[in-house]
């Protein structure tokens, strides 16, 4: 059954680049890219240090949206999305 969860947005908002990069670092989130097997590092969009979301509407609901932040294979351009809400709980919960 699915579950429902509060976003908290004012929280994702104030993740910053620091906090989603030692994210990515203690989950062990940039493994090798699954399209091109590259090993390069992954790139985040950044706008004055804080990573770029992006929402995805939900089709029966499109006043819904998900949020995310994304990481970008420098090779080939495949896009790995992590879910802003997981992201900011991890964090938090590691903060405390």
């Amino acid at each position: 059954m699915a579950q429902e969860r509060d976003v908290d947005v004012d929280r994702i908002l104030a993740i910053t680049f620091d906090d989603f990069n030692g994210f990515l670092a203690e989950t062990d989130a940039e493994q090798p890219c699954e399209a091109c097997n590259s090993t390069e590092e992954w790139d985040v969009w950044v706008d004055d240090g804080m990573p770029q979301l992006t929402q995805s509407t939900l089709y029966r609901t499109p006043e819904n949206g998900i949020l995310y932040f994304n990481t970008m294979c420098r090779s080939c351009g495949n896009t790995r999305l992590f879910n802003a809400q997981f992201v900011s709980d991890y964090i938090r919960s590691r903060k405390k």
